[in-house]
Order: C-alpha cells, then sequence, then structure tokens
C-alpha cells in the first residue's frame, strides 16, 4: 500500500482540527447518534413544513433533503475515520502494524508526536472514508481481512449477536424476506453516496427523492454503522448500549442472555427518552 497523504503543513492543520472536534475517541459511537439525531431533526423540521404549506414540488425540500442526504455521508465519514483510530488505539498489535507501515515510509512516531500529531491520526488519513471501497480497504487492513464490501462486517454481528431493534426498520424487512443484506445495504448505500456527490458538486442538481427511496437510505445509515460500532465494542470489549429491562437501557460492556446490544433507528429519535437513576 502506498502512502497517498505526506506530512504537510495543510494536513497537519487538518488532522489537528479534526482532533480538537472528536472529543472523547471512546466515544465514537455515542457521538454518531448525536450527529445523526442533529441531522435528522433538521430534515424533520423541513419535511413538516413542507407537508403544512404543502409545497409539492418545492424546490426548498430538494435541495434540504439533498444536503440532509449529504450530511448523512459526512456522519459516515466521521463515525468510521474514529472508529479506525479507536482501534489503532487500544490494539498494540494493530498499532505495531500501522507504525512499521510509517516506517517503511520513513515517518517515525516521534516526528508525529513533535507536531502535535498521533500515528493513528495521521494513518486514517491514508483512506478515504467518503468512498465505501476505500473504508472497506482501512478495516481489511487493520484485521488482515480479504472482504469485498464494508457491508461484509455485519455478518460478524448479525450471525452472532442477538439483538434489540427498538423500531421496525428496512434490514429488518429485508432480514424476514431472506435477502443477502450486505448486498442490498450496499446497494442503497452506493447509490446515496452517487447522489451526495452530485449534491455536493453540482447545484443545478435536484435530488427529487421518493418516500421510499429516502426510507431505505436513512435506515442504511442508521442501522449499518450501529452494527459495525457492536462488532468493534464486543472486539475489544467496549462499551455500548444495550437493553436493561422493559424499556430501559444502559451504557455497559457486559452482555448477557438478558442484556441485549440496541439499535436505533431515526423513528427512534422522535420519541422521549428520560435519565433514571
Amino acid at each position: 500500500m502506498k502512502l497517498k497523504k505526506k506530512l504537510k503543513p495543510k494536513l497537519i492543520n487538518e488532522l489537528i482540527d479534526i482532533k480538537e472536534s472528536r472529543g472523547d475517541i471512546l466515544s465514537f459511537s455515542q457521538n454518531y447518534l448525536v450527529n445523526l439525531f442533529e441531522r435528522h431533526e433538521f430534515v424533520s423540521n423541513i419535511l413538516e413544513n413542507y407537508k403544512k404549506k404543502k409545497l409539492k414540488g418545492s424546490k426548498t425540500v430538494y435541495i434540504g433533503v439533498g444536503l440532509y442526504l449529504s450530511s448523512l455521508v459526512t456522519c459516515w465519514e466521521t463515525f468510521f475515520r474514529d472508529v479506525f483510530v479507536f482501534i489503532c488505539n487500544v490494539d498494540t498489535n494493530i498499532k505495531e502494524k500501522v507504525l512499521k507501515f510509517l516506517e517503511e515510509k520513513n515517518i517515525s512516531e516521534k516526528e508525529l508526536t513533535e507536531k502535535g500529531l498521533s500515528v493513528e491520526d495521521f494513518m486514517s488519513k491514508q483512506f478515504n472514508f467518503q468512498d465505501l471501497n476505500d473504508t472497506c480497504r482501512a478495516f481489511n487492513f487493520l484485521f488482515d481481512e480479504t472482504k469485498e464490501k464494508i457491508t461484509d462486517y455485519l455478518y460478524e454481528v448479525i450471525d452472532k449477536t442477538p439483538l434489540c431493534f427498538y423500531s421496525p426498520n428496512a434490514i429488518l424487512l429485508w432480514m424476514q424476506e431472506k435477502e443477502d443484506l450486505s448486498v442490498k445495504i450496499f446497494d442503497v448505500l452506493q447509490e446515496a453516496f452517487e447522489i451526495r456527490h452530485k449534491v455536493s458538486h453540482d447545484a443545478n442538481y435536484l435530488f427529487k427523492f421518493r418516500p421510499e427511496q429516502m426510507t431505505f437510505i436513512e435506515d442504511c445509515f442508521f442501522v449499518f454503522p450501529q452494527l459495525f460500532s457492536i462488532f468493534i465494542s464486543i472486539k475489544y470489549n467496549h462499551k455500548m448500549i444495550v437493553t436493561v429491562g422493559d424499556n430501559l437501557i444502559a451504557l455497559t460492556s457486559e452482555i448477557n442472555e438478558n442484556n441485549y446490544p440496541v439499535i436505533f433507528s431515526s423513528r427512534d429519535f422522535e420519541a422521549k427518552w428520560y435519565i433514571v437513576d
């Protein structure tokens, strides 16, 4: 593998900014849900106004939903970059592998530290997490895997761990219909990434979405990263959100026959949640 990003002032400043905005790297899963919620709240307000005013075919709605979809890709990029950094942080064998790779490219840990960077932050920029295939290559590199699609990693959870889905979603539907989940989710994500590219680079393009299409896109962006997060949390005994009784959830690394990892959909963001002792 070649070194894609070299240690230049622009990259150094970008990585420092990313590190500062990230906060606690251990909170990658919660951060993803918060980021999704804030963007879902934004598009919900647009759609609510759209319904009240009955602005069928309104450019405002098409532009707003297009921006929302684009922001989902941004959330995806941030999440998988943060997970990549987390793994390099907690897995000493992988950290050594990354150090060896960088040393072969004449970049030392000392050199990075002097510039206020970590090995894992710099290494994360060697992959483009705005690209589905490169996202897969990033984790194949870490885990010495040969998976063809990033969505193939979902079987590390689906086939091995009982899960609690709080609300119906497209992934549950496809599971019931015996679909190939990896292919189905990947195809939806690929379509979304293509739309995002048009939205970002062509102001003349309007994303004239279909409700069913947006439901599938939203569910895939919400559910798959949570499945990936559960896979990583179990692998490294890291805290995750689990059920702890009727209508109660908690953040813990302990799962058993009574505590199931929880998967949220966008519909759960519209519910009221309370903190209890």
